[in-house]
């Protein structure tokens, strides 16, 4: 019982701080419904589309000591800059920064003996800036905030409070809802370590591994983005659901958005 009131008052304590930020027009802090409605959310259908693409994780570390941000920064940054990119040739880039909900793995203060607990975060995209470094520092800001959060938590305190900051997206499945509601969150980014040694089967290596989900319906989570790390290469895997899709994308425009933010960074 002590627990449980321990970790209610957490969880009410970091909501109260997203009421404050949100009141305030604190827009580091990402409040649910704050994502704006945007064509990657539109009703899914069987069909699937994927794209992927590799890049050096050389090249994004180097990226990310130059700008104090994390790996996991850097990537958000390069997801943001794809999408800003795909959503400008449709025609379609919301006025509003786009939303990502990204799970991640925080030391809970009741795991004595090691391991993490997986939560979830809601960070800005920051798609309406079109400065690259600009745009990674706000991610970097937001993703810390979000982090901030869940810093402190037991671990069953990050499961309530990840639960109900993605609660919302649960009233896309009311019959009639789904289309007419604002999503919670545009996009899922996961960062899926992958095996840290080259896999060899029977006469050949793979070439690649390719990460899939299960469908979901709700606005928001059909949309995934996916890191795949393996030694050396990160690949990222963008796996869009649509009823009616918009022009193929060329890839997941990673590569020019790599180089893009590569000279905004290290050659400013």
């Amino acid at each position: 019982m002590r627990e449980q009131y321990g970790a209610s008052k957490a969880v009410i304590r970091a909501l109260l701080n997203i009421v404050q930020a949100s009141r305030a027009g604190d827009h580091e802090l990402v409040s649910p419904l704050e994502a704006p409605r945007c064509l990657l959310n539109a009703r899914i259908s069987r069909s699937r589309r994927f794209a992927t693409q590799a890049l050096a994780l050389d090249r994004l570390r180097a990226l990310a000591r130059a700008a104090g941000a994390t790996l996991n920064d850097v990537v958000l940054a390069l997801s943001a800059a794809s999408l800003r990119i795909y959503l400008l040739e449709q025609g379609a880039l919301p006025a509003a920064p786009l939303v990502a909900m990204v799970p991640v793995a925080i030391r809970a203060k009741d795991e004595l003996g090691g391991g993490n607990a997986v939560g979830a975060i809601l960070a800005t995209l920051a798609t309406d800036v079109a400065d690259p470094a600009e745009r990674l520092a706000r991610i970097a800001a937001s993703t810390a905030r979000a982090k901030a959060q869940l810093q402190g938590m037991s671990k069953a305190a990050i499961l309530q409070y990840s639960a109900l900051l993605t609660a919302p997206s649960m009233l896309q499945v009311i019959p009639g809802a789904a289309g007419h509601l604002r999503p919670p969150f545009n996009i899922v980014i996961s960062n899926v370590p992958g095996p840290d040694r080259p896999l060899v089967l029977p006469r050949r290596a793979p070439r690649g591994l390719v990460p899939d989900v299960d469908p979901d319906p709700r606005p928001g989570a059909q949309h995934h983005l996916h890191q795949l790390r393996r030694p050396g290469v990160l690949r990222l895997h963008r796996l869009p659901r649509y009823r009616s899709p918009p022009a193929t994308p060329r890839g997941v425009y990673c590569g020019e958005a790599l180089s893009e933010l590569e000279h905004a960074v290290l050659h400013a």
